[in-house]
C-alpha cells in the first residue's frame, strides 16, 4: 500500500510592507505504510518568526498541526508528527510511521505575529 501526501507550492504572499515567498518541497509525496515522510518549508521574510503547518483531509476543514516559533510544539491530536526549525526561515514536518490516516494535503504558512 502507498499513501499520498501532498504539499502544494504556495504563491508569493504580499503584505503591506514586503513581499514574502513561502516554498514547500516536495510538491507531491508518496509514502509507504510504516515509512517516514518529511515536508520542508522555507520563506524569504526575515521578520516572519512564526511558521505554521496545516493539514486538510478531503471534505474536512483545515486543521492546525503546529503554530509556534519553537520546534516540537504540535497541536493536540498530531503527536505522530514532529516539527523542526533548522533556521529562522525554514521548518520541516516529519512523520516516522506513515499510515492511511495521514493521507491529506499539508500547507506551510508564516506569520510575523506569535501567540
Amino acid at each position: 500500500w502507498r499513501w499520498i501526501f501532498t504539499a502544494p507550492l504556495a504563491p508569493s504572499l504580499t503584505g503591506s510592507a514586503q513581499q514574502v515567498r513561502v516554498t514547500q518541497a516536495p510538491g507531491f509525496l508518496l509514502a509507504k505504510a510504516g515509512s517516514s515522510a518529511t515536508l520542508n518549508c522555507s520563506h524569504t521574510g526575515p521578520s516572519y518568526y512564526s511558521m505554521l503547518w496545516y493539514q486538510q483531509n478531503p471534505g474536512l476543514k483545515l486543521m492546525v498541526l503546529s503554530s509556534d516559533t519553537k520546534p516540537g510544539n504540535m497541536e493536540e491530536g498530531f503527536t505522530d508528527w514532529t516539527m523542526e526549525r533548522p533556521g529562522a526561515q525554514s521548518a520541516s514536518l516529519s512523520l516516522s510511521n506513515a499510515g492511511a490516516e495521514h493521507s491529506a494535503v499539508y500547507f506551510c504558512a508564516v506569520s510575523d505575529h506569535s501567540h
